[in-house]
């Protein structure tokens, strides 16, 4: 990810307009190279040893080369581990890169998929990576689409699960749905902060605890601080273990709020989090789902702040924003109207660990979305894993994610929408800043999508091909780099073809608009680019499975 070291004192911003770039380029490059020096690169990219300044740049540069070799290897290893998850995902990785099945291994996948639960994704699998025709893929992936979009639209309690009711009476202004799994370390904490809540003491808040069947005994602890809290709570334990876009909805069949929010034992927010956020929704009826920014803190086991890690700069939020960068809409510093469940449906009980993205995307095109530009929400950084880092959701993204981001997913998401509102979204893809970061980054796979469904579509003008032909060739430049015979020539051909479109885009926009394309800052290493380390799925040989 690093580019080769530049000193931008150097370059004097007078001369970049006449290499067809804007003045302020070397800026932005400054901060693109700040966040990723903050990033452990051996650890996410590779493993080669650091050789100084320049040395460790090349090394890692090194690592961009022919990653669909690197990948290869991988899944090789882990189908012979027994591995079957891991492999998958770095199977599924590699037709990402290549945009379609080129080793043939679809099959193969897709039967593994079967095997271990993930036939809700294989149709996506296929939609995306078959190598279809453009409107052939549109007209199968909106199939996929809809069908999710009709499904989910019942919700109930399991007749086996055991409820302890303990909420006042009246119907409260907010419920907030927390999903308990091994928690119980943190809970007596997490349930303390929460007491603080401003609409806790006003009586407007029920807590209702969704615990799949925790071999921890979260139950004890919140039935003994509870009514010490005086709080309005239900708690849930349900005979199973369930993943969480289920237990959210065992949550929701309980919630009697007209506003829904959803933490988990490790986020929360300042002590009127709950209450900013339903007064915004009570003052803006036009609004289904409103998002606060946030931040990020380390945090050690018994609580204690160690210090400020990460802030999620929202602004600027808009559905088109969401679509660039999913971070932009989520639910830590986040609350919607409890209704959007009686319009749309529910979350998927398909999903293991991406339902969340899932029901995002799904119900988005649907709903009114705000921004609130502050920081109420709080993620708490404990030295451990999250249960959704696994494999596992990199397969679900295939649906979750990617049809969403393929035409299929452009013609679900804007089904009437014409090129004076596309056109938009594309330079987005081409050019938006991630909330987590302060640099300008892009989506070449997704800035194609939205290119072929309008060529597909009929909405893309004759004067306007040219410029998508250089979009395409940029991709495929990109594609070619990711290939095993990828060679550091390469690097010149990638550079070469993103200067020309954005030179062209500067000249077509008469200056007003320049995608931000600096080799590396492309969703294509952003977006599951780390190894998975062997400890997160258990090899079947070992533990007998078949």
């Amino acid at each position: 990810m690093p580019l080769p070291f530049l000193k931008t004192s150097v370059v004097s911003s007078k001369l970049l307009p006449l290499a067809g770039l804007e003045k302020d380029t070397l800026s932005e490059f400054g901060r693109f190279m700040a966040a990723v020096r903050g990033v452990d690169q051996q650890e996410s990219i590779g493993s080669s040893p650091s050789k100084g300044r320049v040395g460790g740049t090349l090394s890692t540069i090194k690592e961009q080369l022919a990653r669909r070799t690197r990948w290869r290897q991988l899944a090789e290893r882990s189908w012979s581990d027994g591995r079957i998850i891991t492999a998958c995902s770095y199977e599924l990785r590699i037709m990402r890169l290549a945009g379609h099945d080129v080793d043939g291994r679809l099959p193969r996948v897709t039967d593994a998929m079967a095997e271990c639960s993930f036939s809700h994704v294989i149709e996506a699998a296929q939609a995306n990576f078959q190598g279809l025709q453009t409107q052939q893929q549109i007209d199968q992936g909106l199939d996929i689409l809809r069908q999710a979009f009709d499904s989910n639209r019942t919700n109930s309690l399991p007749e086996n699960a055991e409820l302890m009711d303990r909420r006042a009476q009246g119907k409260p202004r907010v419920s907030l749905i927390v999903s308990l799994y091994n928690a119980e370390s943190k809970l007596e904490f997490f349930l303390r902060r929460v007491a603080r809540q401003t609409v806790h003491f006003r009586g407007e808040l029920e807590v209702i605890l969704v615990d799949s069947n925790s071999p921890t005994n979260e139950r004890q602890l919140a039935n003994r601080v509870g009514p010490e809290l005086n709080f309005s709570y239900a708690y849930l334990r349900t005979a199973d273990r369930e993943p969480i876009a289920l237990a959210w909805n065992r949550g929701l069949a309980l919630a009697r709020g007209e506003y829904v929010a959803f933490w988990g034992v490790d986020e929360g927010g300042p002590d009127n989090a709950l209450e900013i956020l339903a007064q915004y929704l009570d003052e803006h009826s036009q609004v289904d789902w409103i998002q606060s920014d946030a931040v990020s803190y380390d945090l050690a086991d018994d609580g204690t702040i160690l210090g400020q890690s990460r802030s999620y700069d929202r602004s600027g939020l808009s559905k088109e924003t969401i679509y660039a960068n999913h971070q932009y809409l989520t639910y830590v510093g986040g609350m919607y109207r409890r209704s959007i469940h009686d319009r749309i449906g529910y979350y998927s009980s398909k999903f293991r660990a991406a339902g969340d993205t899932e029901f995002k995307f799904r119900v988005l095109p649907h709903i009114q979305v705000g921004h609130l530009a502050r920081p109420l929400g709080e993620y708490l950084n404990y030295a451990e894993d999250r249960l959704t880092e696994h494999p596992r959701a990199e397969i679900e993204d295939v649906l979750a994610h990617d049809l969403h981001h393929s035409p299929a997913g452009v013609a679900y998401a804007f089904p009437d929408a014409e090129l004076d509102q596309l056109w938009p979204l594309l330079e987005l893809a081409l050019k938006h800043r991630p909330c987590a970061h302060q640099f300008w980054a892009t989506d070449l796979d997704y800035a194609s999508s939205i290119t072929r469904y309008l060529e597909a579509s009929g909405k893309l003008p004759v004067e306007q091909r040219s410029l998508v032909r250089l979009i395409d060739k940029c991709l495929d430049q990109y594609r070619k780099l990711d290939a095993p015979s990828a060679s550091w020539g390469q690097l010149s051909k990638v550079g070469w073809t993103c200067w020309k479109l954005q030179k062209r885009f500067r000249k077509s926009t008469n200056n007003r608009y320049q995608p931000a394309m600096w080799l590396f800052n492309d969703a294509r290493y952003t977006r599951y680019y780390r190894p998975w380390s062997d400890s997160l799925e258990a090899s079947r040989s070992a533990t007998g499975e078949r």
